[in-house]
């Protein structure tokens, strides 16, 4: 499914997909709790695992062969924990999770200011705040990466 088709769909019909590929066993990442309820989830893998962005990478000639690198492809906070630090939390936890996977740096995508790319990929601020560089700049998406 393209990027277009994703963002055409409702965000329970996302969901129920996710849902799916997590039990399956084919989608992994993680999750900010406030007690017993979910407030947080990021997607987060080892970059060669995911399709979708790797065709994107190389569709814009970007290098994306090192399969020790992990990607934060995006965050979704439940509205009344956003600006909290729940993304940031998450991003933090990211990083232990793909060096438990062997992965020697992780990448983040965000976007490069274009008002009609959607911003659940994270910020680039949040990005550098957290000690990512930025490694390319293509046409919709800032790489930015940080070693592990």
């Amino acid at each position: 499914m393209s990027d277009a088709e994703w963002d055409d769909r409702s965000g329970s019909m996302n969901r129920e997909t996710v849902s799916e590929l997590i039990g399956q066993g084919q989608h992994q990442g993680l999750l900010a709790y406030d007690g017993r309820r979910v407030i947080g989830w990021c997607h987060a893998a080892p970059r060669h695992t995911l399709g979708r962005l790797m065709h994107m990478l190389q569709n814009q000639g970007y290098d994306a062969s090192d399969e020790h690198v992990g990607s934060v492809v995006c965050f979704v906070i439940a509205p009344p924990y956003r600006g909290r630090g729940v993304a940031r939390k998450l991003l933090d936890s990211c990083g232990r999770f793909m060096a438990n996977q062997g992965m020697t740096s992780i990448e983040a995508y965000p976007p490069n200011g274009n008002p009609r790319v959607p911003h659940y990929h994270g910020s680039q601020s949040m990005y550098l705040s957290a000690g990512f560089m930025t490694v390319a700049v293509l046409d919709e998406y800032t790489v930015m990466r940080k070693v592990l």
